[in-house]
């Protein structure tokens, strides 16, 4: 997985009939993530092989979505959550990586507090639970577990969160029931947050925008 695209199935035999346990699953799952981003950042394979094609020409990308407002728009595309890329993936000091991560969950608890807090003085409502759910979420002991788990195994902090929320997303993208649906857009959408705090990136709300931007946002939530 690339950027929430599958780029590729990394097929693992052998000779012999057996089973491989959860160390040999463990490496395998930071080789398939470390091909990934190799893939992905034209490293191995040329950009131009993994967009859609037709003949020998590029066609340019179509996004098909829900329009909030009918009509034509001509303006810059500006994404509502910009991928997050990780150059590095493999962690030199995983005792550092292990801080660096305490650092960034702290400061993403901070700012999901002062979030529920501006909720609540506009009289809370539909906004407040949503946020509610994300403070929750944020401190869930699960979620922190299985980033640190990531980081033990090798992984860079940016890495061990891709890592979970790749893992979580396949999980729980068969669920057909709205409740589990919305739920995996919550965990997807705190996961970029905790990237933005460890990456520094700045989301399209923290940006000046120009004046002919066309936005566009695979969910749109209440902040």
């Amino acid at each position: 997985m690339h950027a929430g695209q599958v780029v590729g199935v990394l097929a693992v035999q052998n000779r012999t009939a057996r089973g491989y346990g959860e160390d040999e699953v463990e490496a395998l799952q930071i080789i398939a993530i470390v091909l990934a981003e190799i893939v992905g950042g034209g490293q191995l394979v040329s950009p131009d092989e993994l967009l859609e094609t037709s003949g020998n020409v590029t066609l340019p990308q179509r996004l098909e979505g829900v329009p909030l407002a009918v009509g034509l728009a001509d303006g810059q595309v500006v994404f509502h959550d910009p991928p997050i890329e990780v150059s590095q993936l493999v962690a030199d000091d995983p005792d550092n990586e292990k801080i660096r991560l305490d650092q960034a969950l702290s400061g993403l608890a901070d700012a999901i507090d002062d979030l529920v807090e501006g909720a609540m003085a506009r009289g809370g409502g539909e906004d407040s639970v949503i946020l509610e759910t994300y403070w929750m979420f944020s401190r869930d002991r699960g979620w922190r577990d299985r980033i640190d788990e990531a980081i033990r195994g090798g992984l860079t902090a940016e890495a061990a969160v891709q890592r979970v929320q790749v893992n979580t997303r396949e999980r729980m993208s068969g669920k057909t029931d709205p409740f589990f649906r919305e739920r995996l857009q919550d965990l997807d959408d705190l996961s970029n947050r905790l990237l933005r705090h460890l990456t520094g990136a700045t989301a399209a709300s923290a940006m000046a925008l120009p004046d002919n931007a066309v936005l566009v946002a695979r969910t749109i939530g209440s902040t």
